[in-house]
């Protein structure tokens, strides 16, 4: 098995193992960042619980229900996150600009785990028009099925 082998394998799921890489920093650094208290026990509890179904999600590549189950999740995180630091009364300024980074990179990742699962589902994109610039309008895809009334079809 050549280096050249390995690298398809390691390209595979990219930007799942992108955002449980980048989820993963982020967290242990507020958690490091954070005075310790009943809310970094509660921050460390459901991000745990959201980076292990990024990790089934990245083992069991063809299931669209763990990316579906992990956006889902992840859009409770965003509630968490707000919740929790909202509440609390001095967390730490470091802390505090992780966790508002992570809150940020969340939404993007609830978006691209929608992706993912629209694309492993076979579904439409949800997430389609979002974050997308359209520059002209395209014109409108005839569909698969003939239009009995239409005048334009030939006669035998």
């Amino acid at each position: 098995m050549g280096l050249g082998d390995f690298f398809p394998a390691l390209l595979d799921n990219y930007f799942i193992k992108l955002i449980f890489l980048v989820h993963a920093i982020l967290i242990s650094l507020a958690t490091l960042a954070i005075q310790p208290s009943s809310i970094t026990i509660g921050y460390v509890f459901y991000n745990s619980i959201f980076l292990i179904i990024v990790l089934l999600a990245i083992l069991v590549d063809k299931s669209a229900d763990i990316a579906l189950v992990g956006s889902i999740f992840d859009g409770a995180c965003i509630i968490l996150d707000i919740l929790l630091f909202v509440s609390h009364d001095h967390p730490g300024v470091l802390g505090i600009l992780i966790v508002v980074l992570n809150l940020v990179l969340r939404v993007l990742t609830t978006v691209l785990l929608l992706r993912i699962y629209s694309a492993r589902a076979g579904v439409e994109d949800p997430t389609r028009g979002f974050l997308e610039v359209n520059v002209q309008n395209a014109p409108r895809a005839r569909s698969a099925y003939q239009d009995i009334d239409e005048p334009s079809q030939a006669l035998p």
